[in-house]
């Protein structure tokens, strides 16, 4: 118990000190892009974003909503909510106005209605319908044309239909310059959360196909995916959804929507929840995009291309590839670790001291607390399935997954056997240094 309290303390000096050290070397300015709809990994990712704008790594430029449908529709909501809760209500929001964009005519038992966290927290928000809001478009050319050269990091963890209405945007008050050449010109990176690797129909890039093809083929930045395939193998929100916090949007929001234990599948589909919680697919985004890449993530350069009609995506490898794909370095759960530390500490006050012995046993996820992880015997859920699938084409051969080997972020990170790779990354190739 002590050695396991020891490696938290470090863990939390070492977050600690890298806030202090963003502080100094400068902010990464960030434009959130999520669907905020179907899964509540969203609301994962904001979370973590405002833990580092707490941190003084981050300046949350604005959060912007790919999805629309009155208010059916709540993903402007759970963003004022959220950006309100963590004491930023004044960030900017906006919505899609495109005639194709994902929630017209779409599923409606998608649209999860808020994550059961609107009605509770209504006071925060300014539209209850997401439609109100500004076009994301015209948020979007407003803070790039005011922005610093090279200086803003796009976020996207929903459809790319805002991407793809930027990248044809043409020139208006706010700049003379047409979409691409705004975005090369004020852009440094783009952060995505799309596509199934090695090739396959992943939710935020089939769903709106069309607008995922003009955004791969012709974003002019260097960009970062972090795909179904890495974050099906994170797994987080357990810790905040059992813990004793009250009045907080996020654990409300991952009690209402996180399977109880007593429903868990053995074996859980790749999409599915798991001990630990949900797939961390957008958690990772926010990851990546704030630090540094090498520090906790092996890269892979290639492209990202989407093929045929029907939203299928495929990867090649390319050593010159403008598209940068994560893969396994520090071990999944301790990824998992370090983004349930930030959700149960985000919005709290930050002193170098040892945490408390109480703040130690909340963090503590549920493998810490019972040992080796506990059968997951679930019932299927018909509607869960259809809510989270990202991989309408995923195989069986994926779908059990064992825990990887722990190691503390701060120690030497132990190396995965031959064996235990083959099973994480059955279709993994030889990686390309990225340059």
């Amino acid at each position: 118990m002590r050695n396991r309290k020891l490696k938290w303390c470090r863990l939390m000096l070492a977050a600690i000190i890298g806030g202090a050290i963003g502080s100094v070397f400068g902010m990464e300015k960030i434009i959130f892009d999520t669907d905020m709809y179907g899964d509540y990994d969203d609301v994962g990712a904001l979370a973590l974003l405002h833990d580092y704008a707490d941190r003084g790594q981050v300046e949350i430029l604005a959060t912007v909503s790919c999805t629309v449908g009155d208010t059916n529709n709540k993903s402007v909501a759970v963003c004022e909510i959220l950006n309100a809760f963590y004491g930023r209500p004044e960030i900017p929001v906006g919505v899609s106005k495109a005639a194709n964009a994902v929630g017209r005519d779409h599923r409606e038992k998608n649209q999860r209605r808020g994550f059961g966290i609107c009605e509770k927290y209504a006071k925060w928000i300014r539209h209850p319908a997401a439609d109100d809001a500004e076009d994301a478009v015209r948020v979007y050319r407003r803070l790039l044309a005011a922005a610093e050269d090279q200086s803003v990091t796009i976020v996207s963890v929903g459809f790319l239909t805002n991407l793809a209405e930027l990248l044809r945007s043409a020139g208006d008050e706010f700049s003379p310059l047409a979409g691409k050449a705004l975005v090369a010109k004020k852009v440094k990176k783009w952060v995505a959360m799309a596509c199934a690797y090695p090739q396959g129909r992943e939710c935020n890039s089939m769903w709106d196909a069309p607008a995922s093809k003009i955004v791969l083929e012709e974003w002019p930045t260097v960009a970062y995916f972090t795909d179904y395939t890495y974050g099906c193998h994170v797994h987080t929100g357990r810790v905040i959804a059992e813990s004793a916090l009250k009045d907080h949007p996020v654990a409300d929001a991952f009690r209402n929507c996180l399977k109880p234990r007593d429903q868990l599948q053995n074996p859980p589909p790749s999409w599915d929840d798991t001990v630990d919680g949900h797939p961390s697919w957008d958690e990772t985004a926010i990851l990546l995009a704030v630090e540094e890449p090498e520090r906790l993530f092996g890269l892979q350069r290639g492209c990202y291309r989407m093929v045929g009609d029907d939203g299928t995506n495929t990867w090649t490898d390319d050593p010159q590839g403008k598209h940068i794909r994560i893969v396994e370095k520090v071990p999944f759960a301790e990824i998992g670790r370090l983004i349930d530390l930030k959700m149960m500490t985000a919005g709290l006050e930050r002193k170098v001291r040892e945490p408390a012995e109480d703040v130690l046993d909340e963090i503590q996820r549920p493998h810490d607390r019972n040992g080796a992880q506990e059968d997951d015997g679930r019932s299927d859920d018909a509607d869960s399935e259809q809510d989270c699938v990202r991989n309408a084409d995923e195989d069986d051969s994926e779908r059990s997954v064992p825990g990887p080997t722990r190691a503390g972020l701060v120690e030497q990170v132990e190396e995965p056997s031959p064996e235990s790779e083959m099973r994480v990354h059955p279709v993994e190739p030889a990686l390309e240094p990225v340059a």
